[in-house]
């Protein structure tokens, strides 16, 4: 929000990710229990947070992603994902 230091953050995100795992990867399981190979994800996910900009540029964000659509065996549908965001405009 223009000249508040503190606003508040909501989107709706999407995400087209390539995984390339390593043979016996065992992290999590995508593509039917297989863990290793080559794998493309897409993700849609809304985000709510907080967002602090200080008048030299300095940014210092703090929320939460919630997937709500994604590949079938990726198994991450539901689970709440905090993220932390820190940068500078110029």
């Amino acid at each position: 929000m223009p000249r508040w230091e503190f606003s508040p953050v909501v989107g709706l995100n999407l995400s087209d990710t390539t995984l390339n795992l390593p043979p016996g990867y065992s992290y999590f399981n995508v593509s039917n229990g297989t863990s290793s190979g080559n794998y493309n994800l897409f993700l849609v996910y809304a985000n709510v947070g907080f967002d602090y900009q200080a008048k030299d540029g300095f940014d210092l964000g703090f929320g939460f992603n919630i997937p709500l659509v994604n590949e079938p065996d990726a198994g991450i549908t539901g689970i709440v994902i905090p993220g932390l965001n820190i940068g500078k405009f110029f």
